[in-house]
């Protein structure tokens, strides 16, 4: 029955798997698109007075792409929330100054590319222009008939991208990525792949060949190079609209086999081979168009690299969503008083930076370094205490880091290759050894878990000689600090204890949250990374020292004697 059920089921993630993320919502995105067709029948009908037959006119093909894309994005935000459970910025939404700037450029990007195809096909005679300002709309002139296809092609270019690059994609790389495949290798299968299905799902376009599904796959690997190097989707949208606008309604080209030319900037006849200009698919379907979309990618490359210093895979597009936490309502009252902390405690999980390890004057150290080197406002010792938290990517956000310009995982090793070079000089928090060794010698077993790197950890209670205290030390396997739930479940495995006989002690709202999933006691020592006042707002129980805590332990029932 296990078996079966993590056949489904990701117990780390707390969701179902990646498989059946991908079909479930190509079932929602079907069901929906069968009732908006049956919208649009309805209301073209009834406000158009047409009963569906033969060819659309622009404004009943207006409504059709705005009903479709709502219920496209819709079936998106319902298949985040329910099915992947990340918001739905996670799929490349965060508006900063830098998503804007690719956006941008993505728009530029497609225009000079497609004028490049136009001026290349003119000088060879391959094209002829035929008028200027068309419109094809009878009565309607042509600067208000190429508001049309422009806001046609805005919606297409959010709600492909949307659907292949921000939900297939990222999906698809959550899945492969593992302990046999890592994030690259996972995220470059996941391009493939996505791109494959870009691809077939043009393959019943009008005027479409073998040849033109082709170059829509390798359209997919163009449009979806953006999305990797930034983790955003800016430039792939921008580039998607104005590759689509001016194919279309600058140039009079065919877009993917149809028409959408309601008005065209300039009308053209094609007169060239097929196999070069696309013919009547447009120049996706030739041979100008795939070496377009080489001179494209490596030009994403160059301005990638020209705005933020360095082009790379974003393996952050690989990470599955940040698990979602109960949240903890104001004032409420700690669980268990103080001095019933120990009743029935069998064993002890700690956690380490900020509870054991006094890191509070480095870390504060390392992250104003940080951010004075990029010019960037540092923070006082209460704006931490106020804004740190977990995931640590949220935390950075909060500082100002803008990831489209410096991906996270750069600032975050060097933070942390920062950080191990001044380790040494933090100290035990008080009281730390002289508790330990209490409980050691009465038999209560002991534990770390954090969300520190499994092997920094290693070697941190070696160099800090407490190593022999625990039964068990877990940590990430990277240094990103993205949360320890799903580590928390595995170490209570590992453990076997009941967890009504556990205790854990920490020092942020984080380890709270975990014990009150898991159902945990929990001790919260605000010497570390959070304010007091924060960390009233849980139900865990606060004991201001290390110090305080030994006595508490000592005056328990039934342990009066020690010492």
């Amino acid at each position: 029955m296990e078996f079966i059920k993590q056949i489904f089921w990701n117990k780390q993630e707390k969701r179902i798997r990646m498989v059946w993320r991908l079909l479930l919502q190509a079932i929602i995105l079907i069901f929906l698109l069968v009732i908006s067709e049956l919208l649009i029948s309805l209301v073209s009908a009834l406000l158009f007075r047409d009963p569906g037959l033969g060819k659309p006119t622009p404004f009943i093909l207006l409504l059709s792409f705005l009903v479709r894309g709502l219920f496209l994005s819709l079936s998106v935000w319902l298949a985040g929330h329910f099915l992947d459970r990340r918001p739905f910025s996670d799929f490349g939404f965060r508006f900063t100054s830098g998503w804007w700037k690719d956006f941008w450029f993505g728009i530029g990007l497609g225009g000079i590319l497609i004028t490049g195809i136009f001026l290349l096909e003119l000088a060879a005679g391959w094209i002829r222009p035929t008028g200027f300002l068309v419109s094809n709309i009878p009565g309607l002139p042509f600067f208000p008939a190429i508001l049309i296809p422009l806001l046609i092609f805005i919606m297409v270019g959010f709600y492909e991208e949307l659907l292949s690059r921000g939900y297939h994609l990222k999906n698809l790389a959550e899945g492969f990525s593992g302990k046999k495949i890592g994030p690259r290798t996972a995220i470059l299968l996941a391009v493939l792949i996505s791109s494959a299905f870009f691809g077939l799902a043009h393959a019943a376009n009008p005027n479409a060949t073998l040849f033109s599904t082709i170059n829509i796959c390798m359209a997919g690997i163009f449009l979806a190079t953006g999305f990797t190097l930034t983790g955003e989707l800016a430039i792939p949208i921008g580039l998607h609209i104005s590759w689509n606008f001016f194919q279309g309604n600058i140039f009079g080209f065919p877009v993917s086999g149809a028409d959408f030319r309601s008005a065209t900037l300039i009308q053209v006849q094609q007169l060239g081979p097929d196999w070069l200009t696309g013919g009547a698919f447009g120049p996706e379907g030739g041979f100008l168009g795939i070496m377009s979309n080489f001179v494209g990618i490596l030009l994403i490359f160059f301005w990638v690299k020209k705005r933020t210093g360095k082009a790379s895979i974003h393996t952050s597009i690989s990470l599955p969503p940040k698990p979602r936490l109960n949240n903890l309502a104001e004032n409420k009252q700690p669980s268990v008083l103080p001095s019933q902390l120990f009743q029935g405690i069998q064993h002890i999980i700690w956690d380490w930076n900020g509870t054991l390890l006094d890191d509070l004057d480095l870390c504060l150290a390392v992250i104003n370094d940080l951010l004075n080197n990029r010019g960037m406002k540092t923070v006082s010792r209460n704006t931490y205490l106020d804004i740190f938290g977990f995931p640590v990517i949220d935390y950075y956000l909060k500082l100002g880091f803008d990831f489209s310009v410096e991906p996270f995982e750069d600032i975050s090793t060097e933070f942390i290759t920062a950080y191990e070079a001044g380790r040494l000089s933090c100290p035990l928090m008080d009281g730390s050894t002289g508790l330990l060794q209490l409980l050691h010698t009465n038999g209560i077993s002991q534990s770390i878990l954090s969300a520190s790197k499994k092997s920094y950890l290693d070697q941190a209670v070696i160099d800090y000689k407490v190593q022999n205290y625990f039964i068990l030390v877990d940590g990430l396997d990277n240094h990103h600090a993205a949360g320890k739930l799903s580590l928390a479940r595995e170490h209570l495995q590992k453990l076997t204890i009941p967890t009504h006989s556990i205790l854990l002690i920490g020092d942020t709202l984080h380890d709270a949250d975990i014990a009150q999933q898991l159902g945990l006691r929990c001790c919260l020592i605000p010497k570390g990374h959070h304010s007091k006042q924060r960390l009233e707002k849980s139900t865990g129980t606060i004991v201001d020292s290390l110090d305080i805590l030994k006595k508490l332990y000592v005056s328990s029932p039934g342990l009066s004697s020690l010492k």
